[in-house]
């Protein structure tokens, strides 16, 4: 196996992959690209690339032209669409917050389900009221982007006994196309969107495809914010049509005179999904194995392109 030179972005990574035993495959550079680059950064070929910060730019990618692969530790890859060069493998997070990023998912659903944001001000003021609630058992729900997140959200949710039919870009077995997703809304109590962003998905949740949901139908976006058109879904949030839980919005970060945080009906957590107590040690695993693979010819993992 060559040993080849890794760029990763900050001390802590380094030391979790050395830890790890990645110098068997790579040589470790440190650089999360906001300061002039490193000595030896033209050797790199395979880039670790920051968790949400994105400064790599064109120019600065353009520095490493012996660039193999970008490994991102984050699901979302769309931002590094447009930056990453021509033939270098592009590798989502995939694996490191899927089951944090459900379990918020899922939590937003059962607060809205069982009133917790009216029984939690109930407790504030000291009032003892029971609330009437709904329960997820026989309940239709919809969960838009099969892949890791998806999956574990639509697990769970079955566990409570609702009937879940997760919905891809293209049909497979276990998996209907998106082409009959808007035929579906009208018998769904709740839509779970774990979709990347592209191009297909922007605005996928329009005022149309709101209305073709039943009154009180819950809408769940852990994805990307643009998935969702933000002011079809405050105006339906106002007429009551729907309810909503939302750990992304556009624009992000919300603005704090932005008329979403006065919504009833209205779960909305800060983009927390992903980065929970352990993912990092999750990252560092995936890179070993990647440069495993890497460095042996075979195949890398999560390839978005």
């Amino acid at each position: 196996m060559t040993t080849r030179t890794v760029c990763v972005p900050d001390a802590e990574r380094r030391a979790g992959l050395l830890d790890l035993g990645a110098d068997r495959y790579a040589d470790l550079i440190v650089w999360d690209g906001t300061t002039p680059a490193p000595e030896g950064i033209e050797r790199t070929s395979f880039l670790l690339a920051p968790y949400r910060i994105e400064p790599f730019s064109v120019d600065r990618l353009a520095l490493m032209p012996g660039l193999e692969a970008i490994q991102l530790m984050s699901a979302g890859f769309e931002t590094w669409e447009t930056v990453c060069p021509p033939g270098v493998a592009l590798c989502a997070g995939r694996t490191l917050h899927g089951s944090s990023t459900a379990e918020v998912a899922v939590a937003g659903i059962l607060m809205l389900l069982h009133r917790h944001p009216e029984l939690l001000r109930q407790q504030w003021e000291g009032t003892w009221r029971a609330q009437p609630r709904a329960g997820l058992q026989g309940w239709r729900a919809v969960v838009v982007g099969p892949g890791d997140i998806g999956r574990t959200v639509a697990s769970v949710l079955e566990v409570f006994g609702a009937r879940v039919t997760l919905v891809g870009r293209t049909a497979r077995d276990g998996v209907l196309g998106q082409a009959g997703l808007r035929a579906l809304l009208p018998r769904q109590d709740v839509v779970v969107l774990t979709t990347p962003l592209t191009e297909e998905t922007r605005g996928l949740v329009d005022a149309g495809f709101l209305a073709r949901l039943p009154e009180g139908a819950i809408v769940v976006n852990v994805s990307r914010g643009p998935v969702v058109d933000t002011d079809a879904l405050a105006d339906a949030l106002e007429r009551g049509q729907v309810r909503a839980v939302l750990d992304v919005t556009d624009p992000e970060p919300l603005p704090a005179d932005h008329r979403l945080w006065r919504m009833p009906g209205l779960i909305l957590t800060p983009h927390v999904g992903g980065a929970a107590a352990g993912w990092e040690r999750r990252a560092d695993a995936l890179v070993v194995e990647q440069l495993e693979r890497w460095s042996a010819g075979r195949d890398l993992l999560h390839r978005v392109r």
